[in-house]
């Protein structure tokens, strides 16, 4: 009997420190930023605590070179978000833990003045 004890014995499963997605939409709009069209940033605010933005580009993370306007453009639009637009969660309850993971260089959160890529066709700045 004890042989069987160990054949069958359950094994500790090692704990998953990756967040478990709220919904298929928001994980593959958190997979598509920097992309063309919408995404989802996660990122920590002045305060410390967690954001989340809905972005829409109109080209590529890189390609805004490309367009050539005499007038002003805006290449990438931001709203902050606190709810899922997909399946409603309260995203900072269901991610707060996970914030530093998920959080992608790169990809950082809200408008600075050296952000040439958000307003074309102004290079001089704002």
């Amino acid at each position: 009997m004890k042989r069987l004890d160990k054949i069958f014995k359950r094994e500790k499963r090692p704990e998953v420190t990756e967040p478990k997605w709220c919904c298929i939409g928001f994980q593959s709009q958190y997979e598509s930023a920097g992309e063309r069209g919408l995404a989802y940033l996660i990122g920590i605010d002045s305060l410390g605590e967690p954001e989340f933005l809905q972005q829409f580009r109109a080209v590529a993370k890189g390609d805004e070179t490309q367009i050539h306007s005499e007038s002003p453009i805006s290449v990438v639009i931001d709203a902050r978000i606190l709810f899922c637009p997909s399946c409603g969660v309260n995203l900072s309850k269901w991610y707060g833990e996970h914030i530093k993971e998920l959080h992608r260089e790169g990809f950082d959160l809200g408008i600075t003045k050296n952000s040439q890529t958000l307003i074309l066709g102004n290079p001089e700045g704002w």
